[in-house]
């Protein structure tokens, strides 16, 4: 019995260090790409009451964006449709003419945080026309990257 103890003992704590050795690997990735240091010039105030974080890059011509909930651990928000509308809202007030393309899930690893990386992409403008060939209305152009 002691030797199952030690066993499952011994089992437990290299999978947490094997968890934790993976999450410091991805949260450098992400600080190389990232200034998370600087919490504070990261908030950001959104129209929609909440806070969020925005991390400035460390490479200004990266053409994308890190957009984070600022609340942390299991029972925080995880929803990236969320994210990306707060995304969309700054790149509207800093980048006009830009929006929020493919996105990419970067959480768990900034202080437990959900996050979510984008392309920033330009807007298409949206149209349509009809085929003559086939009879059919062809849409042109997507809000979304």
């Amino acid at each position: 019995m002691k030797k199952l103890k030690l066993t499952m003992l011994v089992i437990g704590a290299s999978l947490l260090s094997g968890c934790s050795v993976y999450n410091a690997v991805k949260a450098g990735q992400l600080q190389a790409d990232y200034d998370l240091i600087l919490r504070n010039s990261a908030i950001y105030n959104s129209d929609n009451g909440s806070q969020y974080s925005i991390p400035v890059p460390h490479n200004k011509s990266r053409n994308k964006m890190l957009v984070c909930y600022n609340q942390s651990g299991i029972f925080s928000a995880s929803d990236s449709e969320e994210l990306r509308e707060v995304a969309d809202e700054w790149l509207s007030k800093n980048k006009p003419g830009k929006i929020a393309g493919d996105g990419l899930n970067r959480s768990g690893v900034w202080d437990s945080r959900t996050c979510y990386e984008f392309d920033i992409v330009d807007i298409q403008p949206i149209g349509a026309y009809l085929d003559e060939d086939t009879g059919e209305v062809v849409i042109v152009g997507e809000s979304h990257g």
